[in-house]
């Protein structure tokens, strides 16, 4: 959220920075990193659901497993998205509007994707995006890193129905491998870097690190010998991503370094901190993660990812223009810091009215399809 909403102030502000602006703006720079940690923690948590829930082949119980999965999958995210596609392709362009204002030129930006719009409501939003850019039309552009979830979702309970537990972590280690050279060889061909960012065969490998951190925690490694592998994940990853900041500056998620090892280094990192924390719930660390704020955040999070980008231009059009941002001894974080905390407040409260008017009336749904070992999903 940080990320997107300074973006266009960086393209708008005419005037100079001061050296505290710059500071505040290249951390919220590479704030699209959340996007890899979200990756990793969704091969985590849905690969462990996954394997605590598999029951043998040949059993009766098979159907059920990849039924329920589906299905609960299907009300965790299907209503939400796919409602926010009808408003902004459907509803919004067929209501009466007029003017040049920021919802106009909204309604008039969705009007040209239009008649792409297949492509977001069949989850392949990321490939459209690859080939066309991205548009920046608030709802369809966050629905990249969606679509790369669901299309992991189709494929990912197979493979842990069907491979042994050997052989589905080294499947796994050899997507993170393959992913990256997937990544480098478009980009030796002179591939657009947003295309080498939005192709899924070059990102499964946060979704494959997630996945073997939720292997290890479930053999027989004691939890100190997970801690101690999550650490040296720490340690591995963070090498790499630590030169990057230091001989480029600010994490540029379409700089050749970032695209070749970047995104493994911090899938990495991501999931050797998943890993200590779980290794060790009753250490500082993961009793900070478990704060109340973190979980209300985690709770509403799925609408808050959603809906941030489209409240941002009309907030920025009402309140913040760039040019309109008030300035302290030359700073413009104080107006930079008050228009982040309006849109988090913004986007939180429309996400908790989605929750409580839209979302748990279908999550009551997923009782009706118990997994097997009733585990959640």
């Amino acid at each position: 959220m940080l990320f997107h909403a300074q973006v266009p102030f960086v393209k708008e502000c005419a005037d100079p920075l001061c050296a505290a602006d710059r500071v505040f703006l290249a951390v919220c720079r590479s704030g699209w990193c959340g996007v890899d940690l979200f990756f990793v923690l969704s091969g985590f948590l849905i690969t462990g659901i996954l394997l605590d829930a598999c029951p043998e082949r040949g059993s009766g119980d098979v159907k059920r497993y990849l039924f329920s999965f589906y299905m609960r999958r299907t009300l965790r995210i299907f209503p939400l998205h796919y409602a926010l596609l009808a408003l902004f392709f459907l509803v919004i362009p067929a209501l009466p509007h007029a003017g040049s204002g920021i919802v106009a030129r909204e309604i008039g930006e969705y009007a040209q994707i239009a008649p792409d719009q297949w492509w977001f409501w069949a989850y392949l939003g990321n490939f459209y995006f690859a080939a066309n850019g991205f548009a920046g039309h608030g709802i369809p552009d966050v629905l990249w890193s969606l679509a790369i979830e669901e299309q992991f979702y189709v494929v990912w309970p197979v493979a842990v129905l069907l491979l042994p537990r050997r052989s589905l972590a080294w499947t796994c280690a050899s997507l993170v491998i393959l992913a990256a050279a997937f990544r480098m060889s478009l980009a030796e061909s002179g591939t657009d870097p947003v295309t080498v960012f939005l192709l899924t065969p070059g990102r499964v490998d946060g979704l494959a690190i997630g996945s073997l951190v939720a292997f290890l925690v479930r053999t027989s490694a004691t939890q100190g010998t997970i801690a101690r592998v999550g650490m040296a994940m720490v340690a591995i990853g963070v090498l790499p991503v630590a030169w990057i900041a230091f001989t480029t500056g600010p994490l540029d998620e379409y700089s050749g370094p970032v695209q070749a090892y970047g995104f493994t280094a911090l899938a990495l990192t991501a999931g050797g901190v998943i890993a200590t924390v779980v290794a060790r719930l009753r250490s500082i660390g993961a009793r900070v993660l478990s704060v109340a704020p973190l979980r209300i955040l985690g709770k509403y999070a799925f609408a808050l990812y959603l809906f941030h980008l489209s409240i941002q231009p009309v907030l920025r059009s009402a309140l913040f223009r760039a040019e309109a941002v008030p300035t302290l001894w030359g700073s413009h974080l104080p107006g930079l810091v008050a228009f982040d905390l309006v849109l988090a407040m913004t986007s939180l409260g429309a996400a908790w009215l989605s929750w409580n008017l839209f979302e748990r009336h279908f999550l009551r749904l997923k009782d009706r399809f118990p997994m097997p070992n009733n585990l959640v999903a």
